[in-house]
């Protein structure tokens, strides 16, 4: 309260000794307080803590780092040139940001030497987004800020998921952020899709975060998630409920997205998207464990009988016998494909042969494939066929689905058939 009549150096060393938040709170709030003209000078060997931000984004404490944290106008026109931004947009960028550019370098000093996953780094870095932020947005037009707020979880908005989750009014302003380079155009011309740049992406869903309530934060990124599978951006979608925590509707997304995988043979999408759901809720889901086991039937046969296995088990939980008999169906022909550990393979033989494994499967039906292979590779195993199974006739159903695309699950699974046809005639001819 009474400053000191000259000039006066106050030095204070070993600040790396303090490590309680209030009392760096407290050092922080005595920078601010001390008057102009005296001059408060921490020692540490550590980063300053993030208590210190708020003191240095004022420029009311400095890092002698030899790095001047304000920017002047020639030091932002050489960064936008550096960053190939127009350079006319040189002093709009300047008055705008008031230099805070400089936020960049104490991002740095603030991570020098920090985990960026640990617990300060993932804070400093929602600081710094912050800071760079807050201003910026304060400063625009009421419906800008709103585009941005309510797309703050959208990857590669559009016109139309803008219109959608802002209204037109606030959609209406995507060119203006375009044109200010907070948005940049990406695809082709006819898909007319957005993207935000990496900063502004992080800042605003951090500012989301702060503005909103829980509840409310939720409920937007809820919406967001039902807006992008109505706009054929299922994956964004998924990785959103991921990120949430959403995951009865994020199983359900992945499980649309496993039919895709496993035709096309992304194994490793389709387990790294499982690899962040909790185990006991996929496992309990009976065809998303059913399409990662026919994924993986491609490629390693005993990991698929897991999976498989998992499924029929989720089948019988749910009554579901059709379901139950697809599983044992392709786990025997998983069996079939490889010549592995076939201890338990007498008792798939059994669950095959009580889910209905023995009896004529219907023409033309979405697994008729899956299911004849069944029946094909059970018997290699037993000698003969069920008594109400025609052979010939299966094998001559087989072979004019080979000349039907449409009929298999995958290319894959295609080529499995024929290789189970040219056995069956090694077997039984």
């Amino acid at each position: 309260s009474e400053q000191p009549p000259k000039a006066t150096l106050f030095v204070l060393d070993d600040v790396q000794s303090i490590t309680n938040e209030s009392m760096q709170q407290a050092l922080s709030a005595l920078v601010l307080a001390t008057a102009k003209g005296h001059e408060l000078l921490f020692v540490s060997q550590l980063a300053p803590p993030t208590a210190f931000f708020d003191a240095i984004a004022a420029r009311q404490l400095a890092l002698l780092n030899d790095a001047d944290l304000h920017f002047d106008l020639a030091e932002c026109r050489a960064m936008i040139s550096a960053l190939r931004i127009r350079g006319e947009h040189g002093e709009s960028i300047a008055a705008l940001t008031g230099g805070h550019a400089g936020a960049l370098i104490l991002a740095c000093e603030l991570l020098r030497g920090t985990d960026p996953q640990s617990a300060l780094g993932v804070e400093t870095v929602e600081r710094v987004h912050s800071h760079l932020l807050t201003k910026l947005v304060e400063r625009m037009p009421q419906a800008r800020r709103e585009l941005l707020l309510q797309t703050a979880f959208v990857t590669q908005p559009t016109r139309l998921i803008a219109e959608q989750l802002a209204g037109k009014v606030a959609a209406a302003e995507i060119d203006a952020l375009v044109h200010s380079g907070l948005l940049r155009r990406v695809g082709s011309a006819r898909s007319d899709a957005f993207e935000a740049h990496g900063l502004v992406q992080q800042g605003m869903r951090a500012l989301v975060h702060r503005r909103f309530k829980p509840a409310q934060t939720l409920d937007l990124a809820e919406r967001t998630a039902t807006t992008l599978i109505s706009h054929g951006q299922v994956e964004s979608a998924l990785a959103l409920l991921t990120e949430i925590g959403s995951t009865a509707r994020a199983i359900t997304v992945l499980q649309q997205l496993a039919v895709q995988y496993a035709a096309q043979g992304q194994v490793d999408l389709l387990l790294g998207s499982i690899a962040k759901l909790p185990t006991t809720e996929v496992e309990r889901d009976a065809w998303l464990c059913f399409w990662t086991g026919q994924a993986l039937l491609r490629i390693d046969e005993e990991h698929a009988r897991v999976w498989l296995a998992r499924s029929y088990t989720a089948f019988e939980s749910a009554g579901d016998l059709s379901g139950m008999r697809l599983a044992a169906a392709s786990t025997v022909t998983a069996f079939g494909l490889e010549c592995g550990d076939f201890r338990e393979l007498d008792l798939w033989i059994e669950r095959h042969k009580h889910a209905g494994g023995d009896t004529a499967v219907s023409a033309n039906s979405r697994f008729e494939a899956v299911l004849l292979m069944g029946i094909i590779c059970a018997a290699f195993v037993t000698g003969s066929y069920p008594p109400q199974i025609d052979p010939e006739a299966l094998i001559a159903r087989m072979r004019m689905l080979l000349d039907e695309e449409n009929a298999w699950l995958s290319d894959d699974q295609r080529v499995q058939a024929a290789r189970t046809l040219i056995e069956h005639g090694m077997v039984f001819s």
